[in-house]
């Protein structure tokens, strides 16, 4: 399912759901951190974040929170970074 919207209002009613899926494209530092605030604990092992705009030059705060969340990158293509959440 997609839900679209303001995030994280637009998370509101998502609960305790889990995820094996979430794109993020807001290109700023702060929602990127709630961001991965949200939906790292409720990732499905073997899902995965995407991240818009990781390491280009005019966003550089969406690289900032991943490295600051200690996430492991795998980068894709055009500035795209991929973060698979693996077993313990």
């Amino acid at each position: 399912r997609i839900w679209a919207g303001l995030f994280p209002a637009s998370a509101s009613h998502l609960g305790d759901k889990t995820f094996a899926f979430a794109h993020f494209d807001c290109d700023l530092y702060r929602p990127c951190v709630d961001f991965i605030n949200f939906f790292w604990t409720r990732l499905e092992v073997g899902g995965c974040l995407v991240f818009d705009d990781y390491d280009w030059p005019k966003t550089l705060g969406v690289r900032k929170a991943i490295e600051e969340a200690g996430l492991e990158v795998t980068e894709a293509v055009d500035f795209q970074a991929i973060v698979f959440k693996r077993g313990a």
